[in-house]
């Protein structure tokens, strides 16, 4: 079984995310246990959650004496151990067609958003990762009692009958809404959605740490080639990253500009999986 960790971010500039990793159930436990040494190693107790924008009485503004950025590097660091896969979903809400035409209030646009950002993660949960290895899976979000109704009620209608483009016969059951300080998996969703929203908005400490989620951000597949090369940008954006609506992608081709230069994702006739390559300059 595969378990979707996924939290939200929402910045004032009207840029809403929802999105996070997946990992395999059996790995979830040792992930959990390196997350708990890695807090011990930075001189954070083990009951206090890694967030990327921490209230300000938080103890990582209050008392935390190592460096965020380089704590949220290694967090980071640690889904690569057990070959976890990032999917996240972002709007920018301020071109929404219902805020933009017609005049929807702020939490109706919200709610509106939540429910197409969970649809498309749950298909692209249900595919390619569930159904390459033949697996069922379970998404694990964070509660969000203002949208819980929103999330559950739209989710109950996929589950029973899919989307427009997709049965979800793989995803056994609705969302599991838990608050993340009763669950510190959905600690490095809140970092992960975070780093990308924040890129969005071009935050400099996000823009840090963009790179680092790359290797894990999920790819096309290019299912049935037997190789293949291009770029970063076109490989994760509708796949690993999905923009809402059309005109917010070309914030998604801006923010990939550099990372396009430096990498290409490619797969060799006789590699088992495709990987990302810094690209020779001649």
């Amino acid at each position: 079984m595969k378990l979707f960790f996924v939290d939200d971010s929402y910045r004032r500039e009207g840029i809403l995310g929802h999105g996070g990793f997946v990992i395999d159930a059996l790995h979830a436990k040792m992930l959990m246990s390196d997350l708990t040494n890695l807090k011990k190693e930075f001189g954070i107790p083990h009951n206090v959650e890694v967030k990327w924008s921490p209230e300000p009485d938080h103890f990582l503004r209050t008392k935390f004496k190592g460096k965020r950025e380089e704590l949220y590097t290694q967090v980071i660091k640690l889904i690569y151990k057990y070959e976890a896969k990032i999917i996240c979903a972002v709007h920018d809400l301020n071109e929404c067609y219902g805020r933009k035409k017609h005049n929807w209030s702020l939490d109706t646009t919200i709610a509106w958003a939540t429910a197409q950002q969970f649809k498309y993660l749950a298909e692209r949960f249900e595919k390619p990762l569930l159904t390459q290895v033949g697996d069922i899976g379970i998404i694990i979000a964070c509660e969000e009692k203002e949208r819980k109704n929103t999330i559950l009620n739209s989710f109950n209608w996929l589950v029973k009958f899919g989307t427009e483009f997709r049965d979800l016969n793989n995803i056994c059951l609705n969302p599991l809404l838990i608050a993340s300080r009763y669950c510190s998996l959905l600690e490095i969703a809140d970092i992960i959605i975070g780093v990308f929203v924040g890129s969005l908005v071009d935050n400099k400490y996000a823009l840090q740490q963009f790179e680092s989620l790359l290797e894990g951000l999920l790819k096309d597949p290019h299912e049935g080639a037997i190789a293949f090369g291009g770029l970063v940008s076109s490989s994760t954006l509708g796949f690993g990253l999905i923009l809402f609506p059309a005109s917010f992608k070309n914030k998604g081709r801006q923010l990939f500009g550099n990372i396009d230069k430096k990498y290409i994702y490619e797969k060799d006739r006789d590699a088992p999986q495709p990987v990302l390559r810094l690209v020779t300059k001649t």
